[in-house]
């Protein structure tokens, strides 16, 4: 950040800047005082940005920001150096005098009213414009580069507080936006961190392990103290997150960390930014010019998160899994699936880093949206007394009994009976899956959207803090966990390391995001499979609903997978470090991984439901079939009816003593030949 003094990673100190004594001297007072003399010295915003409403999100008109917010030391250069130009004295041009300063802060970023005559000009440069002059005052003219940089990036934050109100009070909630800040090394950490005090326990593979529950990190509450505090960067590390920020705290962030203008407008609309990568190389750090190291790199990643009911869901699976695989708990296991809840969010997640002079990380997060979310058990499957009954007594009973040796509609272990207490099929789904037991939170989730078939689907805005991956602390658990340890392999690598532990994390969770659709299609295929099972129009509505899902979740990985990972091989070969090699690793193979599992798990929705109407269709032929053998068995008795109904006068047979009992005898024996030819017929096919 803009200090002064402060050490790299190679313990070396940095290039001090050259600020004037004024700018020293007011660089020491507090923050809440820095904040007001500079917020004293803007009168307004902006014209253009005045005219237009606000700060711009639209991608034709961005080089408004681009204009008034380039924070880079490259583009406070090229205003510097143009002013120089055109101020009158041309003897030094590596310092701006009076005017050619009046020049930069006018003509270029508009923060005062340009001069139009002489005598208006003459006016300001005898010191009747006020705010101008005690700007001049503590740059202490003529002006350096690194004065005028300074000055200008604080005039800008002070132009966001005060015109644009980003100075609103204490930002506690997620939803106002948040900025966490930590410098660390291997032994320490300088910024405010909430170690774990509470434990949990966590089953694997039949294994029991206690690991600490992430606690609340304390953010950045007033967003001015942070904006203009004097911190010397102490530590190796230095790792700034700005969670769901507005526009206003971007475009304050940036002048903080120097950010170049396109950032900027990449993080100014990075809901609709696609997954992308921008590597600064030597060249063009040396093109930035940037004595402290801030020449910026950039990836959009798409972030993926289970949220907690649907993380305990997804281990209640496993668990069952595993019991279903070990003999010695298979047959004391249920044989049906648990019920599974699909809850994944999607949001961007961009990550900015430095070259290694800076040892700097930026991530900034959006506000996450759901995939789905939604329960496999949304509508009641089982069927009524009445619905069994006349399913025994029409054809479905018989065509089952027909198809009971067919290995084929049924898998093994469906044919075997469910295990429960007292035979109860929901009795044993109730049953403990292994040694995980379905808490009570997620219970009355699955009980509750039971009972109305309720959900939602791609766009729903997440606002539950309780239960979606929200938070900071939930949506990087995995890094505190690993920063609060000293001596950590995280705290003891560079930022590259912090930056490729998150890179790495995000795309594990898109494995098991898999693996909870794939638990999902489990149990919908159990059910669909199942004769007792009722409503299963509704699962296909569901299994047609996985596959939209999937190709949602598809479409957002794809983009990076094949633009973003290909572009960090480069940069991780060119570090030369084993352990970012052996993430880079973990990363392409997480990727090579996921597509190719996700189009298997859509292609199975697809057979799901090509299965259903196949089987639907051999229902309506197994139908049709019984009642044409019906209709031929009796057609000898309905001829024999049709001729022995006519009108004629006599009739032979009339005046028989056993007519009627030729009648029955000859009809009875004609259908049972009618039958046998049957039988004959499909015995020939």
């Amino acid at each position: 950040m803009d200090n002064v003094g402060g050490e790299n990673v190679d313990g070396k100190p940095h290039e001090l800047l050259s600020l004037s004594p004024g700018l020293m001297a007011l660089r020491a007072k507090e923050p809440a005082e820095q904040a007001e003399f500079w917020k004293s010295c803007v009168l307004r915003r902006q014209q253009e940005l005045h005219a237009l409403g606000g700060l711009p999100l639209d991608c034709v008109i961005n080089d408004v920001l681009t204009r008034y917010f380039d924070s880079s030391c490259r583009g406070i250069n090229k205003v510097f150096d143009n002013a120089c130009r055109l101020q009158e004295d041309q003897n030094n041009k590596d310092l701006l005098q009076k005017d050619g300063l009046y020049i930069a802060l006018s003509a270029f970023y508009s923060m005062f009213d340009t001069t139009k005559t002489d005598e208006e000009k003459q006016a300001v440069m005898d010191g009747s414009h006020k705010e101008f002059d005690k700007i001049c005052e503590v740059v202490s003219l003529p002006c350096n580069r690194d004065c005028f940089g300074y000055a200008v990036r604080r005039l800008r934050i002070a132009i966001l507080l005060r015109h644009f109100e980003l100075e609103g009070g204490e930002r506690t909630s997620y939803k106002e936006g948040q900025v966490f800040h930590m410098d660390y090394d291997q032994g320490n950490i300088w910024t405010p961190f909430n170690h774990s005090t509470a434990t949990r326990t966590f089953t694997h593979v039949k294994k029991s392990f206690t690991l600490p529950v992430i606690e609340w990190q304390v953010p950045q509450v007033c967003i001015s103290e942070y904006l203009f505090s004097h911190r010397i960067r102490s530590g190796n590390v230095h790792w700034s997150h700005v969670h769901h920020p507005n526009v206003e705290m971007v475009m304050a962030i940036g002048q903080v960390w120097r950010l170049p203008g396109p950032e900027l407008m990449m993080l100014c609309d990075l809901k609709k930014a696609q997954p992308q990568i921008s590597l600064c190389n030597k060249a063009n750090h040396e093109a930035l010019a940037d004595k402290r190291g801030f020449s910026w790199s950039c990836m959009v990643q798409p972030a993926v998160y289970l949220d907690k009911s649907s993380r305990e869901s997804l281990q209640l699976y496993r668990d069952w899994n595993l019991s279903r695989q070990d003999p010695l708990e298979r047959d004391s296991t249920s044989e049906k699936p648990p019920c599974v809840r699909v809850a994944a969010t999607y949001s961007n997640l961009a990550m900015l880093w430095t070259s290694e002079v800076a040892s700097s990380l930026v991530t900034v997060s959006t506000e996450p949206d759901y995939i789905g979310k939604w329960n496999t058990d949304s509508y009641h499957h089982t069927r009524s007394f009445l619905q069994s009954f006349l399913a025994k007594i029409t054809c479905e009973g018989w065509c089952r009994k027909r198809r009971k040796g067919d290995m084929s509609d049924r898998t093994p272990d469906e044919e075997k009976p469910l295990i429960g207490k007292g035979g109860d099929v929901e009795n044993a789904h109730c049953k403990e899956y292994g040694k995980h037991s379905m808490s009570a939170e997620l219970k009355k989730l699955l009980d509750d959207e039971t009972e109305d078939g309720r959900g939602s689907v791609w766009g729903e805005r997440a606002t539950d803090a309780t239960v979606s991956t929200i938070k900071f602390e939930d949506c990087f658990d995995q890094v505190l966990m690993g920063l609060e340890q000293a001596n950590s392999m995280l705290r003891l690598g560079t930022h590259w390391d912090l930056l490729m532990r998150i890179c790495a994390n995000r795309t594990y969770e898109y494995l098991d995001v898999l693996e909870t659709y794939q638990a999902a299609i489990a149990r919908l295929t159990y059910l669909l499979r199942d004769h007792e099972t009722s409503n299963k129009g509704n699962l296909i509505g569901r299994i047609e609903q996985v596959k939209l899902e999937l190709a949602n979740l598809q479409m957002l990985v794809t983009p990076f997978a094949d633009y973003v990972v290909g572009g960090l091989g480069p940069m991780v070969e060119e570090i030369n470090d084993p352990l970012l090699h052996h993430r880079m690793l973990d990363v392409q193979n997480n990727m090579r991984t996921f597509l190719p599992k996700c189009k298997c798990l859509a292609d199975t929705c697809t057979n799901l439901t090509v299965e259903y109407d196949r089987k639907a269709g051999d229902k309506m032929n197994s139908i049709l079939n019984i009642l044409t053998f019906i209709t031929f068995v009796i057609t000898p008795m309905q001829l024999m009816t049709g001729i022995y109904g006519m009108n004629w006068e006599h009739f032979p047979e009339l005046s028989w003593s056993h007519g009627y009992h030729y009648f029955w005898g000859l009809s009875i024996f004609l259908s049972l030949v009618f039958a046998l030819i049957l039988v004959w017929l499909q015995r020939v096919d």
